[in-house]
Formats: structure tokens, C-alpha cells, sequence
């Protein structure tokens, strides 16, 4: 649906962080943004709200708990998620140059600080995926799917010198992966 301007909020300043996989270091540049006024969907535990990044003129789905006491939504909590899925990404990408049969994707983050919020919340930011929505691996996913991510977990242990696996991951309704742990 299209959002015209009086469905955002003033422009605010954030600062963007985005983690560097290969350097093991959080980047960070100021930007400003407009969230929007209302959410436009939810989940169990977190609601996904519009939001327009004036810097780079794109816009991306801020992802917010509910409860910000809850596991998971915590500052830490928020970096780790972020770190652990852009680690998948780094993985995926030595993992495709092996050309399996069917490439693994993840669906990308950062992370905003909302700078001129109480509290300076952090927040998780993704690209919109329209008509989204994700599910994990069960009985009822495609073999080839279940055979790709399954075969994904594998070089991970692999790749990092059995320091961890990549796993649990959910698949998005775009064919990308979100939402993996590492163990």
C-alpha cells in the first residue's frame, strides 16, 4: 500500500549500524529518518512499523517487540540477532561459490539507534518484504528446500572449524532465509 506523508512522523536523526562479518566490528553512520505513525503489521512478539531512510532514499521495516523487557528485545538481544544473521549471510556467500544446486540467501539487517527517542531505543531494521511471511523447516517443507538449508547447516560447521552451526532458520515467503542461531 502506499504511504503518502502525513503517515510518517517528522524526520528524525538515527544511527545506522551495520555489522561487518569479516572485520568482526559494528559500523556506524548517522542518518536521518521518518518512521511512520502506526504499525502496518504484527507478529506474536514484535510489530513492524514503515520507515524512510532520507540518507539513502529506501524504505525498510523497522521491526519492534512489544515488550521491551522481554527476552530477545533487550539492546544485546537486538545486536546478537543482527550479528547472527549477517554472520549467515557471510556464510552463505563462501557457501553459494561452491555453486550448490540451490543457492541459500538471508534476508539482510542492521540495526538503528533511535537517537532522539527516551532511552535511545535499538531497534532491528529489514528490507520490506511484501506479502511476507515465514515459516520454519517442518514434514510440510519442499525437499529441495529442506535438502539446501540442511546442506547450508553442514558447510557452516564445516567452514568455521566446527566452532559453530548455523541452524533453525526460518524461510521467508521471498525463497531468502531469516531468523538463524548459531551454536
Amino acid at each position: 500500500a502506499r504511504m503518502d506523508d502525513e503517515d510518517f512522523n517528522e524526520p528524525e536523526v538515527v544511527h545506522r549500524l551495520d555489522y561487518d562479518a569479516e572485520e568482526d566490528r559494528w559500523d556506524s553512520s548517522p542518518r536521518e529518518v521518518k518512521v511512520a505513525v502506526q504499525m502496518f503489521a504484527q507478529g506474536d512478539r514484535m510489530g513492524c512499523i514503515m520507515v524512510q531512510d532520507l540518507h539513502d532514499n529506501k524504505t525498510y521495516v523497522i521491526k519492534k517487540p512489544f515488550d521491551s523487557e522481554a527476552p530477545g528485545a533487550t539492546t544485546t538481544a537486538i545486536y546478537e540477532h543482527c550479528k547472527v544473521r549477517t554472520v549467515a549471510i557471510h556464510v552463505a556467500a563462501k557457501y553459494n561459490k561452491l555453486k550448490p544446486r540451490l543457492m541459500i540467501g538471508f534476508l539482510p539487517c542492521f540495526v538503528y539507534i533511535l537517537a532522539e527517542r527516551p532511552g535511545q531505543p535499538a531497534v532491528i531494521v529489514e528490507p520490506v518484504v511484501l506479502n511476507h511471511s515465514k515459516s520454519r523447516v517442518s514434514p510440510a517443507t519442499a525437499n529441495s528446500d529442506r535438502d539446501a538449508i540442511e546442506s547450508f547447516e553442514h558447510f557452516s560447521f564445516h567452514m568455521s572449524r566446527s566452532n559453530f552451526v548455523m541452524c533453525n532458520a526460518q524461510q521467508v515467503s521471498d525463497g531468502r532465509w531469516t531468523e538463524p542461531e548459531y551454536h
